[in-house]
C-alpha cells in the first residue's frame, strides 16, 4: 500500500497538476487506497474526496489467529492462494450477485497471501485511524 501511494504522489503531482482543484474518487479497494491517501495528506490538498463503496471489511473481521496466519505466509509463501472473494461480497442484491456470476469478465482469481494481508492490514489501520 505504501509503495503504491508514494507512485500515486510522484507520478501525478506535478506543478502543472497543482494548480488544478484536486479530486480523489475511488471504487472498493480503490476506495479504500483513496481513504488512505487522503489521510496521509493535509485536510485542505483534495477539493473532495468521493467514495463509492470503500472496501473498508470485505468480510467479517477475522480472528487476530487468523490474522497472524496470513501475516507469516505472506512472508513465507506471498504467492500462495488462500481464498477466493464470492460474488455475493459484490451486493445484497440477489439480482446485482447473479449479474456478477454471469458476466463474463468477472474474474474470481484466489487472494494470495501478500496481497490478502497488505488488505487486511490496510483495513485495519483506515480503524485504527478513525478511532
Amino acid at each position: 500500500m505504501e509503495q503504491f501511494i508514494h507512485h500515486i504522489l510522484n507520478k501525478y503531482m506535478s506543478e502543472e497538476l497543482n494548480r488544478l482543484p484536486r479530486v480523489l474518487i475511488g471504487h472498493s479497494m480503490g476506495g479504500l487506497i483513496a481513504t488512505h491517501l487522503a489521510m496521509r495528506l493535509p485536510a485542505n490538498f483534495f477539493a473532495a474526496v468521493v467514495l463509492s463503496g470503500p472496501a473498508y471489511a470485505a468480510c467479517n473481521e477475522p480472528c487476530t489467529l487468523t490474522k497472524k496466519l496470513v501475516s507469516g505466509v505472506s512472508r513465507c509463501l506471498p504467492k500462495l492462494p488462500l481464498t477466493h472473494i464470492s460474488a455475493s461480497f459484490v451486493s445484497h442484491n440477489k439480482a446485482v450477485v447473479e449479474l456478477v456470476k454471469n458476466d463474463p469478465f468477472y474474474c474470481n482469481a484466489p487472494l494470495r497471501a501478500r496481497f490478502l494481508h497488505e488488505l487486511l492490514q490496510a483495513q485495519c489501520e483506515v480503524f485504527a485511524r478513525v478511532k
